[in-house]
């Protein structure tokens, strides 16, 4: 797991997706369009959320970066996920 300090709101936004308070959805391309091929890395096409109140679009960048969050699972709809080191974080600070 990357280190990452978390700020206050980066904390918040993670708890708040564990606790089902925020969702976080992206589109995300698995295969190439042109050929059907699996791409090496997954296409990120688009990322929203549902809570009016959070301005900065990209705050949950460094949640993903340091794997503290997943990109949805290919057939599983588009929410993003807490992965299992971001619940460790959220219980070790709570």
């Amino acid at each position: 797991m990357p280190e990452i300090e978390l700020t206050h709101k980066q904390y918040r936004a993670l708890r708040d997706m564990a606790d089902g308070h925020l969702t976080l959805y992206a589109s995300v391309e698995y295969f190439d369009g042109h050929t059907g091929e699996e791409l090496v890395e997954p296409r990120l096409l688009y990322v929203g959320h549902d809570r009016p109140d959070i301005f900065d679009q990209d705050w949950w960048k460094p949640l993903l970066a340091a794997e503290l969050i997943a990109l949805p699972v290919l057939g599983c709809g588009n929410r993003c996920t807490v992965t299992l080191d971001g619940h460790r974080v959220l219980a070790s600070n709570r």
